[in-house]
């Protein structure tokens, strides 16, 4: 992604360093007003109707709605389906409870539901978990929240298995889970190994740090052992 963002920036500046053919017309090395006639025939027709990328009102009905769409939209199920944690619960009765309070009274459940918030794209409930001193908090929030958001539509996040439950030494705790995950665009599944830290604030648990292997799906064998680049 940095090499690919390198040569835009590259070829962008090059572009603006040379004078068009345009510009340079009987020797002038800057565009005048004159020139519109002979930019606007210089320009391809367009032919047809216009591509679904160019039209700017969606149809009545589609997309996500009026209201709703951009950094608002998320995944949330209805509160009588499955929670994606796995627990066995109802999204309802489950991580539900924790992304409306946006705070967590318990370790498991905070692991639990910032799965859930990363699957059904919940940013603010994953700033609002994340310890003010661990090395992922963000003093820009809304550029935080790009991040994160990025992060949930790059991978479909398949589940959650927690290997060791939360281990409380004072007001801290440990935990390891794996995440199964699939890039979208890809076919190949991966899995994540964490081992995380979490601190105990105010009554609420918080997510402070965590140490990351890749291994390859036990049910992918073709899966990537590293993650995608």
């Amino acid at each position: 992604m940095a090499l690919a963002a390198l040569l835009l920036v590259a070829g962008a500046s090059a572009l603006f360093r040379s004078p068009s053919p345009l510009m340079q017309q009987g020797g002038a090395d800057r565009w005048t007003p004159g020139d519109a006639g002979t930019f606007r025939r210089a320009l391809p027709k367009r032919r047809g109707k216009a591509k679904r990328t160019e039209r700017k009102v969606p149809a009545a009905g589609r997309g996500f709605g009026k209201d709703i769409g951009g950094l608002k939209y998320t995944r949330q199920p209805a509160p009588d389906a499955p929670c994606g944690c796995g627990s066995g619960q109802s999204y309802g009765g489950c991580c539900a409870e924790l992304h409306a309070a946006g705070a967590a009274d318990d370790a498991l459940g905070l692991l639990r539901a910032r799965y859930t918030a990363y699957r059904y794209r919940q940013p603010a409930f994953l700033i609002a978990t994340t310890a003010h001193d661990s090395p992922e908090w963000r003093a820009d929030e809304a550029k935080w929240t790009r991040e994160l958001l990025e992060q949930c539509d790059r991978f479909v996040f398949e589940r959650l298995r927690v290997l060791r439950e939360p281990e409380l030494v004072g007001e801290t705790a440990t935990a390891t889970f794996a995440v199964s995950l699939v890039e979208k665009g890809s076919i190949r599944m991966f899995r994540a190994v964490e081992t995380s830290e979490y601190v105990l604030e105010d009554g609420h648990w918080l997510y402070r740090d965590g140490e990351v292997r890749y291994e390859v799906d036990e049910e992918d064998e073709g899966g990537a052992a590293v993650p995608p680049a």
